[in-house]
C-alpha cells in the first residue's frame, strides 16, 4: 500500500529510528486515538533508569541535560515524564519494534523491556533483531515493515 491509500484509509502510522523512535513511542502515550501504529527502531524509551546500559553514559546525560536545560539529578520527573517505557499502559496501538544487539548507547535491553511492557498490557507488539548491526534499513526489516503496513491497513479497512 502506498502512503497515499494508507492516509485515504483514515489513518497514519509514525515511525522513527534512534531518537525519532523515542519521540513515535512518546507521541503514542500521548495521543493513542491519533494513530493507526508505530514503528520503532532502537529507540531510548527510558531517560529515567540506566540500567540497561553497560557503557559509560557521562556524554548522554550531557546531551540530555542541555536538551532539557536540567540534569536529572535536578529535576528526576522530568526525565521520567519523557520516558515512553513508564507510560507504556497508554499506548493501544500496533507497535513493531526493531533493534539491533549492540549500538553505541541505545541496548536491545531497552527495546525488549519496552516489548515486555507492551505486550503486558495487551498492546499489540511484535520486536524483530536485526542482524547485522545498523549499516543500512536491511532487507529483512523492509519485507517485515511492508508487510507490517498492510496488515495494519487492512485491520484499518475493516474498522
Amino acid at each position: 500500500c502506498t502512503q497515499s491509500e494508507f492516509l485515504s484509509r483514515g489513518g497514519v502510522a509514525a515511525a522513527g529510528c534512534y531518537d525519532d523512535a523515542f519521540r513515535v513511542m512518546k507521541l503514542a502515550t500521548e495521543h493513542p486515538n491519533d494513530l493507526l501504529g508505530c514503528i520503532a527502531v532502537s529507540g531510548m524509551f527510558d531517560l529515567y533508569d540506566f540500567r540497561y546500559y553497560e557503557t559509560d553514559t557521562s556524554d548522554l546525560l550531557e546531551y540530555l541535560a542541555v536538551y532539557f536545560g536540567e540534569t536529572i539529578e535536578e529535576n528526576p520527573e522530568l526525565y521520567r515524564a519523557y520516558s515512553p517505557l513508564h507510560y507504556a499502559d497508554r499506548i493501544t496501538v500496533p507497535t513493531l519494534l526493531f533493534s539491533y544487539r549492540d549500538t553505541s548507547y541505545i541496548t536491545i535491553r531497552e527495546t525488549e523491556a519496552m516489548y515486555e511492557a507492551l505486550t503486558a498490557n495487551g498492546t499489540p507488539c511484535e520486536f524483530v533483531e536485526l542482524t547485522p548491526l545498523w549499516v543500512d534499513f536491511n532487507e529483512e526489516a523492509v519485507e517485515k515493515t511492508e508487510e507490517w503496513l498492510h496488515a495494519l491497513s487492512a485491520a484499518a479497512q475493516q474498522k
